[in-house]
């Protein structure tokens, strides 16, 4: 998904620069680099939120696309670990959390719960050409405690698989 947003960022010429906090998903670093070397973007990897901020300032010019590890077995931890994100770069960061729109809805309202400490601005739904049904997408938009949709992934290929949200 970040992969998209950068290539769809790059098509809005707008320079982007891709940094990895992610260093849980095996590999996941190393595909992010080759994303950003395709579009000729600068990329980095930190292993700590409290170095996003030096970070950030080192691509001057640029939007910054941080990919975090989501979820899995030590969420909570990770999660604590990401808040100073909020704290360090304050209104110049758009926090947007991405759930997996094939998931069962309580799923996703759980994940929702769980990242709210980080006030996340908008969300980004994955994943939507694989769901059966419309009806929990639409209840989970209209929940006050949702953030606003504003991407929503339609498949696999990168940047044409990722579709800004409207009514």
């Amino acid at each position: 998904t970040l992969a998209k947003l950068a290539a769809r960022s790059e098509e809005g010429e707008r320079e982007v620069a891709l940094l990895s906090l992610d260093q849980f998903r095996i590999g996941g670093a190393d595909q992010l680099r080759r994303y950003a070397s395709l579009l000729d973007s600068p990329f980095a990897e930190i292993a700590r939120a409290e170095d996003v901020e030096e970070a950030v300032r080192s691509f001057p010019g640029h939007s910054v696309l941080i990919d975090t590890a989501g979820r899995g077995p030590a969420v909570e931890e990770r999660m604590a670990s990401l808040l100073p994100l909020r704290t360090q770069l304050g209104d110049r960061a758009r926090i947007e959390l991405v759930l997996d729109a094939a998931a069962r809805p309580e799923v996703q309202r759980a994940q929702i719960r769980r990242f709210a400490p980080l006030r996340p601005d908008r969300l980004i739904l994955t994943k939507t050409d694989e769901c059966d049904l419309v009806a929990p997408l639409a209840n989970l938009m209209l929940d006050a405690t949702s953030p606003p949709v504003c991407w929503m992934g339609t498949g696999q290929r990168v940047p044409e698989d990722l579709e800004f949200a409207r009514a």
